[in-house]
Protein backbone atom coordinates (compact mmCIF):
# COMPACT_ATOMS: atom_id res chain seq x y z
CA UNK A 1 0.00 0.00 0.00
CA UNK A 2 1.45 3.37 -1.03
CA UNK A 3 0.37 6.99 -0.92
CA UNK A 4 -0.74 7.10 -4.54
CA UNK A 5 -2.98 4.03 -4.11
CA UNK A 6 -4.37 5.15 -0.76
CA UNK A 7 -5.89 8.20 -2.45
CA UNK A 8 -8.70 5.90 -3.58
CA UNK A 9 -9.94 6.03 0.02
CA UNK A 10 -10.10 9.81 0.41
CA UNK A 11 -13.90 9.59 0.79
CA UNK A 12 -13.29 8.26 4.31
CA UNK A 13 -12.42 11.80 5.47
CA UNK A 14 -16.03 12.84 4.86
CA UNK A 15 -17.53 10.15 7.11
CA UNK A 16 -17.92 9.96 10.88
CA UNK A 17 -15.06 8.13 12.54
CA UNK A 18 -15.86 4.47 13.27
CA UNK A 19 -16.01 3.41 16.88
CA UNK A 20 -13.01 1.30 17.83
CA UNK A 21 -10.93 2.67 14.95
CA UNK A 22 -12.52 0.67 12.12
CA UNK A 23 -15.96 -0.18 10.75
CA UNK A 24 -16.93 -3.78 11.29
CA UNK A 25 -18.65 -4.50 7.96
CA UNK A 26 -18.56 -2.28 4.84
CA UNK A 27 -20.81 -2.61 1.80
CA UNK A 28 -19.29 -1.71 -1.57
CA UNK A 29 -21.64 -0.82 -4.39
CA UNK A 30 -19.71 -2.83 -6.98
CA UNK A 31 -17.32 -5.74 -7.18
CA UNK A 32 -13.80 -4.33 -6.83
CA UNK A 33 -11.41 -6.80 -5.18
CA UNK A 34 -8.48 -4.35 -5.23
CA UNK A 35 -10.48 -1.65 -3.48
CA UNK A 36 -11.87 -4.18 -0.99
CA UNK A 37 -8.32 -5.30 -0.14
CA UNK A 38 -7.24 -1.67 0.23
CA UNK A 39 -10.13 -0.92 2.60
CA UNK A 40 -9.10 -3.83 4.83
CA UNK A 41 -5.37 -3.16 4.60
CA UNK A 42 -5.83 0.52 5.52
CA UNK A 43 -7.94 -0.48 8.52
CA UNK A 44 -11.08 1.30 7.34
CA UNK A 45 -13.22 -1.82 7.82
CA UNK A 46 -12.56 -5.35 9.03
CA UNK A 47 -14.96 -6.99 6.56
CA UNK A 48 -15.97 -5.89 3.06
CA UNK A 49 -18.85 -7.23 0.99
CA UNK A 50 -20.01 -6.24 -2.48
CA UNK A 51 -22.95 -6.87 -4.76
CA UNK A 52 -26.68 -7.28 -4.40
CA UNK A 53 -26.61 -10.75 -2.95
CA UNK A 54 -25.39 -9.74 0.51
CA UNK A 55 -27.83 -8.65 3.19
CA UNK A 56 -25.79 -7.29 6.09
CA UNK A 57 -26.57 -5.53 8.33
CA UNK A 58 -23.74 -3.15 7.42
CA UNK A 59 -21.99 -0.49 9.47
CA UNK A 60 -21.20 1.67 6.43
CA UNK A 61 -22.03 1.68 2.72
CA UNK A 62 -19.91 3.13 -0.10
CA UNK A 63 -21.54 3.55 -3.52
CA UNK A 64 -18.88 4.94 -5.86
CA UNK A 65 -19.59 6.22 -9.37
CA UNK A 66 -20.52 3.26 -11.57
CA UNK A 67 -21.85 1.19 -8.67
CA UNK A 68 -24.28 -1.59 -9.52
CA UNK A 69 -26.26 -0.95 -6.33
CA UNK A 70 -28.69 1.98 -6.15
CA UNK A 71 -29.82 4.09 -3.23
CA UNK A 72 -32.98 1.99 -3.04
CA UNK A 73 -30.89 -1.18 -2.63
CA UNK A 74 -29.70 0.14 0.75
CA UNK A 75 -33.16 -0.22 2.30
CA UNK A 76 -33.12 -2.45 5.40
CA UNK A 77 -29.42 -3.28 4.98
CA UNK A 78 -27.87 -0.69 7.35
CA UNK A 79 -27.56 -0.55 11.11
CA UNK A 80 -29.10 2.53 12.78
CA UNK A 81 -26.74 5.48 12.40
CA UNK A 82 -24.61 3.78 9.74
CA UNK A 83 -22.96 6.32 7.42
CA UNK A 84 -23.31 6.18 3.64
CA UNK A 85 -21.03 7.66 0.99
CA UNK A 86 -22.53 8.11 -2.47
CA UNK A 87 -21.08 9.47 -5.75
CA UNK A 88 -23.47 10.95 -8.32
CA UNK A 89 -22.47 12.07 -11.79
CA UNK A 90 -25.22 14.52 -12.71
CA UNK A 91 -24.10 14.56 -16.34
CA UNK A 92 -25.66 11.12 -16.78
CA UNK A 93 -29.30 10.69 -17.84
CA UNK A 94 -32.16 9.80 -15.54
CA UNK A 95 -32.67 10.55 -11.88
CA UNK A 96 -28.99 11.33 -11.40
CA UNK A 97 -29.67 14.72 -12.98
CA UNK A 98 -31.72 15.82 -10.02
CA UNK A 99 -30.43 18.38 -7.56
CA UNK A 100 -29.71 17.87 -3.85
CA UNK A 101 -33.37 18.46 -2.98
CA UNK A 102 -34.58 15.62 -5.20
CA UNK A 103 -31.73 13.45 -4.00
CA UNK A 104 -32.64 14.16 -0.38
CA UNK A 105 -36.15 12.88 -1.03
CA UNK A 106 -34.77 9.62 -2.46
CA UNK A 107 -32.51 9.18 0.54
CA UNK A 108 -35.31 9.90 3.00
CA UNK A 109 -37.50 7.30 1.28
CA UNK A 110 -35.03 4.55 2.18
CA UNK A 111 -34.45 5.78 5.74
CA UNK A 112 -31.39 8.02 5.26
CA UNK A 113 -31.05 11.51 6.72
CA UNK A 114 -28.48 14.08 7.86
CA UNK A 115 -27.50 14.51 4.21
CA UNK A 116 -24.40 16.56 3.32
CA UNK A 117 -23.62 17.12 -0.38
CA UNK A 118 -20.12 18.02 -1.63
CA UNK A 119 -18.93 19.07 -5.04
CA UNK A 120 -16.18 16.61 -6.03
CA UNK A 121 -14.04 19.20 -7.82
CA UNK A 122 -12.40 17.83 -11.00
CA UNK A 123 -14.57 14.71 -10.88
CA UNK A 124 -14.22 11.39 -9.12
CA UNK A 125 -10.88 10.49 -10.69
CA UNK A 126 -8.18 12.89 -9.59
CA UNK A 127 -10.47 14.78 -7.22
CA UNK A 128 -8.85 18.00 -6.01
CA UNK A 129 -11.36 18.95 -3.32
CA UNK A 130 -14.64 18.06 -1.66
CA UNK A 131 -16.49 21.38 -1.43
CA UNK A 132 -19.48 21.43 0.99
CA UNK A 133 -21.92 23.19 -1.30
CA UNK A 134 -24.27 24.00 1.56
CA UNK A 135 -21.61 26.22 3.18
CA UNK A 136 -21.67 29.64 1.56
CA UNK A 137 -18.47 30.67 3.34
CA UNK A 138 -16.58 27.61 2.09
CA UNK A 139 -17.83 28.10 -1.48
CA UNK A 140 -16.84 31.75 -1.53
CA UNK A 141 -13.41 31.02 -0.06
CA UNK A 142 -12.71 28.19 -2.50
CA UNK A 143 -13.67 30.21 -5.55
CA UNK A 144 -11.53 33.17 -4.49
CA UNK A 145 -8.52 31.24 -3.14
CA UNK A 146 -8.21 27.95 -5.00
CA UNK A 147 -9.55 28.25 -8.54
CA UNK A 148 -6.67 28.90 -10.93
CA UNK A 149 -7.60 30.62 -14.19
CA UNK A 150 -4.93 29.26 -16.54
CA UNK A 151 -6.93 30.08 -19.67
CA UNK A 152 -9.16 32.93 -20.77
CA UNK A 153 -12.22 30.66 -20.46
CA UNK A 154 -11.31 29.63 -16.91
CA UNK A 155 -10.66 33.25 -16.00
CA UNK A 156 -14.15 34.14 -17.15
CA UNK A 157 -15.55 31.16 -15.22
CA UNK A 158 -13.80 32.25 -12.03
CA UNK A 159 -15.03 35.82 -12.47
CA UNK A 160 -18.59 34.56 -13.03
CA UNK A 161 -18.49 32.29 -9.99
CA UNK A 162 -17.01 35.06 -7.86
CA UNK A 163 -19.75 37.44 -8.94
CA UNK A 164 -22.42 34.81 -8.33
CA UNK A 165 -21.26 33.90 -4.82
CA UNK A 166 -20.70 37.51 -3.79
CA UNK A 167 -24.06 38.67 -5.09
CA UNK A 168 -26.32 35.86 -3.98
CA UNK A 169 -24.26 33.55 -1.81
CA UNK A 170 -25.30 30.72 -4.13
CA UNK A 171 -24.41 27.28 -2.88
CA UNK A 172 -23.64 25.87 -6.36
CA UNK A 173 -26.23 23.17 -5.74
CA UNK A 174 -27.34 23.40 -9.37
CA UNK A 175 -23.90 23.87 -10.92
CA UNK A 176 -21.76 21.06 -9.50
CA UNK A 177 -21.60 18.22 -12.07
CA UNK A 178 -20.17 15.61 -9.69
CA UNK A 179 -21.62 15.19 -6.22
CA UNK A 180 -20.20 13.28 -3.28
CA UNK A 181 -22.94 12.85 -0.70
CA UNK A 182 -22.85 11.57 2.85
CA UNK A 183 -25.87 10.50 4.87
CA UNK A 184 -26.75 8.54 8.02
CA UNK A 185 -29.21 5.71 8.47
CA UNK A 186 -32.10 6.81 10.66
CA UNK A 187 -32.29 5.67 14.27
CA UNK A 188 -28.72 6.40 15.37
CA UNK A 189 -26.97 9.46 16.78
CA UNK A 190 -25.97 12.32 14.50
CA UNK A 191 -22.17 12.48 14.45
CA UNK A 192 -19.81 15.14 13.09
CA UNK A 193 -17.90 14.15 9.98
CA UNK A 194 -14.43 12.73 10.18
CA UNK A 195 -11.76 14.23 12.45
CA UNK A 196 -14.06 16.96 13.76
CA UNK A 197 -15.48 14.50 16.30
CA UNK A 198 -12.10 13.71 17.86
CA UNK A 199 -11.99 14.51 21.61
CA UNK A 200 -8.70 16.42 21.18
CA UNK A 201 -10.25 18.76 18.62
CA UNK A 202 -10.25 22.39 19.89
CA UNK A 203 -13.63 23.48 21.22
CA UNK A 204 -14.08 26.15 18.56
CA UNK A 205 -14.23 23.48 15.85
CA UNK A 206 -16.95 21.43 17.52
CA UNK A 207 -19.77 23.83 16.67
CA UNK A 208 -22.84 22.06 15.17
CA UNK A 209 -22.90 24.24 12.04
CA UNK A 210 -19.24 23.70 11.11
CA UNK A 211 -18.64 22.22 7.65
CA UNK A 212 -15.26 21.27 6.23
CA UNK A 213 -13.81 21.99 2.83
CA UNK A 214 -11.55 18.98 2.20
CA UNK A 215 -8.52 19.52 -0.08
CA UNK A 216 -7.17 16.21 -1.40
CA UNK A 217 -5.27 17.22 -4.54
CA UNK A 218 -1.64 17.76 -3.68
CA UNK A 219 1.13 17.27 -6.22
CA UNK A 220 3.33 14.87 -4.31
CA UNK A 221 2.84 11.30 -3.11
CA UNK A 222 3.31 12.44 0.48
CA UNK A 223 0.75 15.27 0.22
CA UNK A 224 -1.60 15.35 3.17
CA UNK A 225 -5.34 15.79 3.23
CA UNK A 226 -6.26 19.27 4.48
CA UNK A 227 -9.58 20.00 6.16
CA UNK A 228 -10.63 23.65 6.39
CA UNK A 229 -13.56 23.93 8.84
CA UNK A 230 -15.96 26.81 8.15
CA UNK A 231 -18.58 28.25 10.43
CA UNK A 232 -20.27 31.51 9.57
CA UNK A 233 -16.99 33.38 9.25
CA UNK A 234 -15.54 34.19 5.84
CA UNK A 235 -12.25 32.37 6.57
CA UNK A 236 -11.45 28.86 7.84
CA UNK A 237 -11.51 28.43 11.60
CA UNK A 238 -8.24 26.45 11.43
CA UNK A 239 -6.16 24.22 9.16
CA UNK A 240 -6.37 20.51 9.94
CA UNK A 241 -3.73 18.39 8.17
CA UNK A 242 -4.10 14.62 8.07
CA UNK A 243 -1.49 12.19 6.78
CA UNK A 244 -2.93 9.43 4.61
CA UNK A 245 -0.31 7.05 6.03
CA UNK A 246 0.99 6.53 9.56
CA UNK A 247 4.52 6.91 8.13
CA UNK A 248 3.89 10.65 7.84
CA UNK A 249 3.61 11.04 11.64
CA UNK A 250 7.23 12.28 12.17
CA UNK A 251 6.73 15.10 9.66
CA UNK A 252 3.52 16.27 11.36
CA UNK A 253 5.21 16.44 14.75
CA UNK A 254 8.34 18.07 13.33
CA UNK A 255 6.30 20.80 11.68
CA UNK A 256 4.56 21.72 14.92
CA UNK A 257 7.90 21.75 16.77
CA UNK A 258 9.47 24.02 14.15
CA UNK A 259 6.52 26.42 14.25
CA UNK A 260 6.73 26.56 18.05
CA UNK A 261 10.45 27.43 17.87
CA UNK A 262 9.90 30.10 15.25
CA UNK A 263 6.99 31.55 17.23
CA UNK A 264 9.32 32.09 20.19
CA UNK A 265 12.11 33.55 18.09
CA UNK A 266 10.44 35.88 15.59
CA UNK A 267 9.15 39.38 16.13
CA UNK A 268 5.46 40.16 15.63
CA UNK A 269 5.69 41.19 11.96
CA UNK A 270 7.27 37.97 10.72
CA UNK A 271 5.37 35.82 13.21
CA UNK A 272 2.06 37.06 11.78
CA UNK A 273 2.89 35.44 8.44
CA UNK A 274 3.43 31.94 9.88
CA UNK A 275 0.84 29.43 11.12
CA UNK A 276 0.49 29.05 14.89
CA UNK A 277 0.73 25.43 16.09
CA UNK A 278 -2.44 24.32 17.87
CA UNK A 279 -2.44 20.54 18.45
CA UNK A 280 -1.29 17.15 17.22
CA UNK A 281 -2.95 13.76 17.78
CA UNK A 282 -3.72 10.50 16.02
CA UNK A 283 -7.06 9.78 14.35
CA UNK A 284 -7.77 6.10 13.55
CA UNK A 285 -3.99 5.60 13.41
CA UNK A 286 -3.28 8.59 11.14
CA UNK A 287 -1.31 11.69 12.18
CA UNK A 288 -3.26 14.95 12.56
CA UNK A 289 -1.76 18.41 12.99
CA UNK A 290 -3.87 21.53 13.58
CA UNK A 291 -2.60 25.04 13.02
CA UNK A 292 -4.03 28.50 12.61
CA UNK A 293 -5.07 29.69 9.17
CA UNK A 294 -2.74 32.22 7.54
CA UNK A 295 -4.75 34.67 5.41
CA UNK A 296 -4.04 35.13 1.73
CA UNK A 297 -4.22 33.63 -1.72
CA UNK A 298 -1.50 31.25 -2.92
CA UNK A 299 1.09 32.91 -5.10
CA UNK A 300 1.12 29.73 -7.17
CA UNK A 301 -2.53 30.35 -7.99
CA UNK A 302 -1.82 34.00 -8.84
CA UNK A 303 1.16 33.18 -11.06
CA UNK A 304 -0.92 30.66 -12.99
CA UNK A 305 -3.61 33.22 -13.84
CA UNK A 306 -4.10 33.75 -17.56
CA UNK A 307 -3.00 37.19 -18.75
CA UNK A 308 -0.83 37.96 -15.71
CA UNK A 309 2.09 40.01 -17.02
CA UNK A 310 5.83 40.00 -16.40
CA UNK A 311 5.65 43.19 -14.30
CA UNK A 312 3.18 41.66 -11.85
CA UNK A 313 5.14 38.39 -11.64
CA UNK A 314 8.35 40.33 -11.01
CA UNK A 315 6.72 42.33 -8.22
CA UNK A 316 5.73 39.01 -6.60
CA UNK A 317 9.31 37.75 -6.82
CA UNK A 318 10.71 40.90 -5.23
CA UNK A 319 8.20 40.74 -2.38
CA UNK A 320 9.17 37.13 -1.64
CA UNK A 321 12.89 38.00 -1.73
CA UNK A 322 12.40 40.89 0.70
CA UNK A 323 10.37 38.69 3.07
CA UNK A 324 12.94 35.90 2.89
CA UNK A 325 15.86 38.27 3.53
CA UNK A 326 14.10 39.61 6.62
CA UNK A 327 13.30 36.08 7.80
CA UNK A 328 16.85 34.79 7.21
CA UNK A 329 18.41 37.74 9.04
CA UNK A 330 16.09 37.05 11.98
CA UNK A 331 17.00 33.35 12.14
CA UNK A 332 20.77 33.42 11.64
CA UNK A 333 22.45 30.76 13.78
CA UNK A 334 25.75 28.93 13.97
CA UNK A 335 28.43 29.63 11.41
CA UNK A 336 28.43 32.77 9.29
CA UNK A 337 30.99 31.46 6.80
CA UNK A 338 31.80 28.32 4.86
CA UNK A 339 33.90 26.09 7.10
CA UNK A 340 35.35 22.59 6.99
CA UNK A 341 32.12 21.15 8.39
CA UNK A 342 30.11 22.69 5.54
CA UNK A 343 32.52 21.26 2.98
CA UNK A 344 32.35 17.84 4.63
CA UNK A 345 28.54 17.91 4.65
CA UNK A 346 28.58 18.86 0.96
CA UNK A 347 30.85 15.91 0.16
CA UNK A 348 28.55 13.59 2.11
CA UNK A 349 25.56 14.88 0.16
CA UNK A 350 27.30 14.20 -3.15
CA UNK A 351 28.31 10.70 -1.98
CA UNK A 352 24.68 9.91 -1.17
CA UNK A 353 23.66 11.22 -4.57
CA UNK A 354 26.24 9.05 -6.33
CA UNK A 355 25.08 6.00 -4.37
CA UNK A 356 21.44 6.68 -5.26
CA UNK A 357 22.10 7.36 -8.97
CA UNK A 358 25.47 5.81 -9.85
CA UNK A 359 26.93 6.87 -13.18
CA UNK A 360 24.38 9.65 -13.69
CA UNK A 361 25.01 12.37 -16.25
CA UNK A 362 25.20 15.04 -13.56
CA UNK A 363 28.13 13.38 -11.75
CA UNK A 364 30.58 15.60 -13.61
CA UNK A 365 29.00 18.68 -12.09
CA UNK A 366 28.95 17.22 -8.58
CA UNK A 367 32.58 16.16 -8.85
CA UNK A 368 33.61 19.66 -9.94
CA UNK A 369 31.60 21.18 -7.09
CA UNK A 370 33.31 18.90 -4.56
CA UNK A 371 36.71 19.85 -5.99
CA UNK A 372 35.98 23.57 -5.74
CA UNK A 373 34.45 23.48 -2.26
CA UNK A 374 37.72 23.80 -0.33
CA UNK A 375 38.41 27.14 -2.03
CA UNK A 376 35.14 28.47 -0.58
CA UNK A 377 36.24 28.07 3.06
CA UNK A 378 36.08 31.44 4.78
CA UNK A 379 33.58 33.01 2.38
CA UNK A 380 30.48 34.43 4.06
CA UNK A 381 27.38 32.23 3.93
CA UNK A 382 25.17 32.45 7.05
CA UNK A 383 23.33 29.42 8.40
CA UNK A 384 19.61 30.18 8.84
CA UNK A 385 16.29 28.39 9.23
CA UNK A 386 15.66 26.82 5.83
CA UNK A 387 12.06 26.20 4.73
CA UNK A 388 13.24 23.72 1.99
CA UNK A 389 9.89 23.84 0.12
CA UNK A 390 9.48 27.56 -0.50
CA UNK A 391 7.62 27.21 -3.78
CA UNK A 392 4.99 29.72 -4.94
CA UNK A 393 2.27 27.33 -3.74
CA UNK A 394 3.42 27.78 -0.12
CA UNK A 395 3.51 31.58 -0.23
CA UNK A 396 0.25 33.39 0.57
CA UNK A 397 -0.38 36.99 -0.40
CA UNK A 398 -2.92 39.27 1.29
CA UNK A 399 -3.42 42.91 2.16
CA UNK A 400 -1.55 42.25 5.40
CA UNK A 401 1.57 41.06 3.56
CA UNK A 402 3.07 37.65 2.86
CA UNK A 403 2.53 34.40 4.72
CA UNK A 404 4.43 31.14 4.38
CA UNK A 405 2.97 27.70 5.18
CA UNK A 406 3.99 24.00 5.22
CA UNK A 407 7.09 23.92 7.43
CA UNK A 408 7.29 20.15 7.93
CA UNK A 409 10.73 19.85 6.28
CA UNK A 410 12.30 23.00 7.75
CA UNK A 411 15.82 22.72 9.14
CA UNK A 412 18.97 24.81 9.62
CA UNK A 413 20.82 25.35 6.35
CA UNK A 414 22.69 27.87 4.21
CA UNK A 415 21.01 31.14 3.31
CA UNK A 416 20.01 31.58 -0.35
CA UNK A 417 18.94 27.94 -0.86
CA UNK A 418 15.29 28.85 -0.30
CA UNK A 419 15.53 31.73 -2.78
CA UNK A 420 17.19 29.55 -5.43
CA UNK A 421 14.50 26.93 -4.92
CA UNK A 422 11.78 29.57 -5.24
CA UNK A 423 13.31 31.10 -8.37
CA UNK A 424 13.71 27.61 -9.85
CA UNK A 425 9.91 27.27 -9.73
CA UNK A 426 8.88 30.90 -10.17
CA UNK A 427 10.72 31.40 -13.47
CA UNK A 428 9.13 28.46 -15.37
CA UNK A 429 5.64 29.29 -14.04
CA UNK A 430 6.05 32.98 -14.89
CA UNK A 431 7.12 32.00 -18.42
CA UNK A 432 4.24 29.53 -18.81
CA UNK A 433 6.50 26.43 -18.84
CA UNK A 434 5.00 23.41 -17.07
CA UNK A 435 7.15 20.64 -18.48
CA UNK A 436 10.15 19.83 -16.21
CA UNK A 437 12.52 19.79 -19.20
CA UNK A 438 11.46 23.31 -20.11
CA UNK A 439 11.90 24.33 -16.47
CA UNK A 440 15.44 22.90 -16.50
CA UNK A 441 16.20 24.93 -19.63
CA UNK A 442 14.92 28.03 -17.81
CA UNK A 443 17.29 27.40 -14.89
CA UNK A 444 20.19 26.91 -17.29
CA UNK A 445 19.36 30.17 -19.07
CA UNK A 446 19.15 31.97 -15.74
CA UNK A 447 22.55 30.85 -14.46
CA UNK A 448 24.62 30.26 -17.58
CA UNK A 449 23.46 32.37 -20.51
CA UNK A 450 24.70 35.99 -20.21
CA UNK A 451 22.99 37.09 -23.40
CA UNK A 452 19.46 36.21 -22.29
CA UNK A 453 17.15 39.10 -23.06
CA UNK A 454 14.10 37.67 -21.28
CA UNK A 455 12.60 40.18 -18.86
CA UNK A 456 11.82 37.56 -16.25
CA UNK A 457 15.34 36.12 -16.39
CA UNK A 458 16.82 39.58 -15.88
CA UNK A 459 14.47 40.21 -12.97
CA UNK A 460 15.45 36.93 -11.31
CA UNK A 461 19.15 37.80 -11.66
CA UNK A 462 18.60 41.23 -10.14
CA UNK A 463 16.76 39.69 -7.20
CA UNK A 464 19.50 37.10 -6.61
CA UNK A 465 22.18 39.81 -6.71
CA UNK A 466 20.16 41.99 -4.32
CA UNK A 467 19.63 39.11 -1.89
CA UNK A 468 23.31 38.16 -1.85
CA UNK A 469 24.25 41.80 -1.12
CA UNK A 470 21.58 42.08 1.58
CA UNK A 471 22.93 39.05 3.45
CA UNK A 472 26.55 39.80 2.46
CA UNK A 473 26.95 36.42 0.78
CA UNK A 474 29.94 36.14 -1.54
CA UNK A 475 28.69 35.93 -5.18
CA UNK A 476 31.35 33.27 -5.92
CA UNK A 477 29.17 30.87 -3.85
CA UNK A 478 26.13 31.06 -6.13
CA UNK A 479 27.11 28.02 -8.20
CA UNK A 480 27.95 25.86 -5.18
CA UNK A 481 24.71 26.83 -3.42
CA UNK A 482 22.69 26.08 -6.57
CA UNK A 483 24.26 22.63 -6.96
CA UNK A 484 23.72 21.87 -3.28
CA UNK A 485 20.09 23.07 -3.42
CA UNK A 486 19.06 20.93 -6.37
CA UNK A 487 21.05 17.85 -5.30
CA UNK A 488 19.47 18.07 -1.85
CA UNK A 489 15.99 18.41 -3.34
CA UNK A 490 16.49 15.40 -5.64
CA UNK A 491 17.61 13.25 -2.71
CA UNK A 492 14.92 14.51 -0.35
CA UNK A 493 12.27 13.62 -2.90
CA UNK A 494 13.69 10.13 -3.48
CA UNK A 495 13.97 9.46 0.25
CA UNK A 496 10.44 10.67 0.96
CA UNK A 497 9.06 8.49 -1.79
CA UNK A 498 10.88 5.53 -0.30
CA UNK A 499 9.09 6.18 3.00
CA UNK A 500 5.57 6.65 1.63
CA UNK A 501 5.88 4.26 -1.32
CA UNK A 502 4.72 6.78 -3.90
CA UNK A 503 5.07 6.89 -7.66
CA UNK A 504 8.50 6.15 -9.08
CA UNK A 505 11.04 8.83 -8.28
CA UNK A 506 12.45 8.41 -11.77
CA UNK A 507 9.29 9.71 -13.47
CA UNK A 508 9.67 12.98 -15.38
CA UNK A 509 8.16 15.07 -12.58
CA UNK A 510 10.19 13.16 -10.00
CA UNK A 511 13.38 13.92 -11.91
CA UNK A 512 12.85 17.70 -11.95
CA UNK A 513 15.88 18.55 -9.80
CA UNK A 514 18.08 16.00 -11.52
CA UNK A 515 17.12 17.66 -14.80
CA UNK A 516 18.14 21.00 -13.32
CA UNK A 517 21.56 19.59 -12.41
CA UNK A 518 21.92 17.95 -15.79
CA UNK A 519 21.21 21.26 -17.53
CA UNK A 520 23.82 23.05 -15.40
CA UNK A 521 26.37 20.28 -15.95
CA UNK A 522 26.91 21.59 -19.49
CA UNK A 523 29.26 24.28 -18.13
CA UNK A 524 30.48 23.30 -14.65
CA UNK A 525 33.61 25.45 -14.83
CA UNK A 526 31.65 28.60 -15.64
CA UNK A 527 29.00 27.92 -13.00
CA UNK A 528 31.51 27.22 -10.25
CA UNK A 529 34.27 29.68 -11.17
CA UNK A 530 35.76 31.11 -7.91
CA UNK A 531 35.62 34.74 -9.00
CA UNK A 532 34.04 37.85 -7.54
CA UNK A 533 31.37 38.18 -10.23
CA UNK A 534 28.20 36.37 -11.23
CA UNK A 535 28.36 33.36 -13.59
CA UNK A 536 26.26 35.16 -16.19
CA UNK A 537 28.69 38.11 -16.32
CA UNK A 538 30.35 38.38 -19.73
Amino acid sequence: MDASTIRRLDWRFLLPAPEGGAFEHLLLGREDPDLADLVREAGVARRVSAGNGVTGPFDVAVLLAGSHLTIEDLRHRLRPGAPVYLEIDRRRPGLRQGGPGRLGARLAAVGLGATTPYWAVAGFRGTRAYLPIGSKAAVRWYVSHQLTARTAARRLLRAALTSLTERTGASLDRLAPTLSVTALANGGPTRPASILAHPDMPDGLLQPDVRSLVLVGGQEAWSRVTLLPFGRQASPLAVVKVGRLAALRPWARREQAVLAQLEERLEAGLKAGLPRPVATFDWVGLPVAIESCVPGRSLGTELGTWGRGAAEATDDLRRVARWLAEFDLATVQGSLTVDAGWVSALAGLFDRYAARWPGSAEQRLLAEAARRADAAIGLRLPTVWQHTDLGPWNVLQSGAGLGVVDWESARPGPAATDLLYFVGHWLPIARGHRDPRSAAADVRELLLEPASGDRRVRAAREVLAWFFRRLTIDPALLGLVAVRTFAEQALDRAERLAVVGGAAADSLQGERYRLYLRALAAEPTRLLAPVDRWPWSS
